[in-house]
């Protein structure tokens, strides 16, 4: 009996505590523009949990944490938008900046989103100034 309450117990740890995921998706806009092809990164360090995502060409994206499109769990993330870099290595110019750089780092974005429901708006404007 006391091996089977072990076991029970054991397989509750392993399945989680039921930590649910929120589908996060949202669109990401540059002074009203939509910005296709910008990863979005969501970050919450206290929980040491990482989800992103990539615009399409009208802006939109879809957050994965462990596996594509599954979402995020809940909590609050500070957010970074980051522009891809050259398509291979062998160009040497420097790409033309699409959005002010700060938006690039945690750190600096300024952008912070509670995840808590689907139905949440996750959109994201950015700005030039």
């Amino acid at each position: 009996m006391h091996k089977l309450l072990a076991l029970a117990g054991l397989a509750i740890l392993i399945t989680g505590c039921g930590a649910s995921m929120v589908n996060v998706q949202g669109t990401v806009t540059l002074d009203g523009q939509p910005l296709p092809n910008v990863n979005v990164t969501y970050e919450d360090s206290v929980k040491q949990i990482r989800a992103s995502g990539v615009t399409d060409s009208a802006g939109k994206y879809r957050l994965s944490t462990q596996a594509k499109d599954d979402g995020a769990p809940p909590g609050t993330y500070q957010v970074a938008v980051i522009q891809p870099g050259p398509a291979d290595s062998s160009q040497t110019a420097p790409q033309a900046r699409l959005f002010p750089e700060k938006y690039e780092r945690i750190e600096t974005s300024g952008l912070t989103k509670m995840v808590q429901s689907a139905s949440d708006n996750y959109d994201i404007q950015l700005s030039q100034q």
